[in-house]
């Protein structure tokens, strides 16, 4: 469902931000743009300094961003990492515990290419009474100067709460409904294909990169017209046709 727009003057929410990947900055910086007030906390220190600079806050611990946040965006890939967060002294267990009468909202960021996001986080917002927002960001492969796109699953009224706080990103935000990505399947729109052939393209170039492959004769050929993506979609859904219709053998993958 596209969203459609919202004010995205300043609001009294203040935001937090535990981890500060590409992700977490590429919201944090048109939140300081539009005057909001912006707390971060990440493990690498060097993080921190241009974010400083710009406004933002820095906290010592993730329980200080739960505790000094309303909305707080968590955003890290490493799992051992993330259960470091999670269960340390300081962490955001910790954060929670204190901030247990005061509901918060987390915002889960990842990649589109991470099939499951940390469920802890999950299960330990709805275990402290706050609220969940899952955000998955397809990043613009070619045209880098482009938006990102945010495909969003959660609690509709969180979702629109954090509309603002988004839209100072993008105008490109779709919201999927209550179920997760994980817990149901994805609805395609065409640039969200058109995103994920692209991604697709570039893994595949920098693994023919890899294997010593010359990549200009690799774009001039997918470029040409003798490369039709047409039959390529073609062999692809035939292909797939044929492997629902097999049946189905518990100990094939095994």
């Amino acid at each position: 469902i596209p969203v459609p727009k919202h004010n995205c003057e300043k609001c009294n929410l203040k935001y937090g931000f535990i981890g500060l990947k590409e992700l977490s900055q590429s919201i944090i910086h048109p939140l300081i743009k539009h005057k909001h007030a912006v707390n971060v906390w990440s493990k690498d220190a060097s993080k921190f300094n241009a974010l400083s600079k710009a406004g933002a806050r820095r906290t010592n611990t993730p329980a200080r961003i739960i505790s000094s946040s309303d909305v707080i965006f968590y955003c890290t890939k490493d799992p051992d990492i993330s259960k470091n967060i999670l269960l340390a002294r300081e962490g955001v267990f910790d954060g929670c515990e204190r901030s247990r009468c005061i509901p918060k909202i987390f915002v889960e960021l990842t990649d589109i290419d991470v099939n499951e996001p940390d469920k802890n986080i999950r299960s330990l917002v709805k275990f402290q009474g706050g609220f969940y927002l899952q955000v998955k960001v397809v990043v613009p492969q070619i045209d880098k100067q482009s938006t990102p796109t945010f495909l969003c699953a959660g609690n509709k009224r969180v979702f629109a709460a954090v509309v603002p706080c988004l839209r100072n990103v993008t105008d490109d935000i779709h919201y999927f409904g209550t179920e997760f990505f994980w817990d149901a399947p994805m609805t395609l729109t065409p640039k969200l294909v058109e995103e994920l052939v692209l991604q697709s393209v570039q893994k595949t170039t920098a693994f023919l990169y890899d294997l010593g492959f010359n990549i200009p004769e690799f774009e001039k050929i997918i470029c040409s017209e003798e490369f039709d993506f047409g039959k390529v979609a073609t062999a692809l859904k035939e292909k797939n046709e044929a492997e629902r219709n097999k049946p189905f053998r518990f100990y094939q993958d095994m």
